[in-house]
């Protein structure tokens, strides 16, 4: 669990810092929380030529990437592979923060049984926790 979490975040950090853009573009911010649906939610982000986006499938316990994200209609663009980085994800909590996003994420072995509250886990489902922070060097707040 803790390598699918560093994995996860590694390959996070590695994407996000090429996304590009201005936050006060209100219809087009450059990075954006969205929902599709009550368990599926997307953190996408412009990279100057597309749109990418992590998707959480929060029934599914499925973290993806999805190198080519169709914004206006908050899916996957099936005609490029989606890649799946874990299918142990009990929670995703990704939220913008200025000029960088900080995103949480709890691995369990067993996700169904992660518990709702912190700390998450038990001796027979260990869970691992990560939160980061991803600098946008290339996204202006101003």
């Amino acid at each position: 669990m803790q390598n699918e979490a560093s994995y996860i975040v590694e390959h996070m950090k590695t994407t996000m810092m090429n996304t590009v853009g201005n936050t006060h573009n209100a219809t087009d911010a450059p990075v954006q929380i969205l929902s599709a649906g009550p368990t599926i939610q997307f953190l996408a982000f412009f990279t100057g030529v597309n749109w990418s986006a992590y998707g959480f499938n929060s029934d599914s316990y499925q973290l993806s990437y999805c190198p080519a994200f169709l914004l206006a209609l908050t899916k996957c663009d099936n005609s490029v592979p989606k890649t799946s980085l874990g299918n142990k994800t009990a929670y995703f909590t990704p939220n913008l923060a200025g000029n960088s996003v900080s995103v949480g994420i709890v691995e369990c072995w067993d996700p169904d049984n992660a518990g709702l509250v912190p700390p998450y886990g038990t001796p027979d489902n260990p869970c691992v926790i990560m939160n980061t922070s991803i600098p946008l060097p290339y996204v202006s707040t101003n």
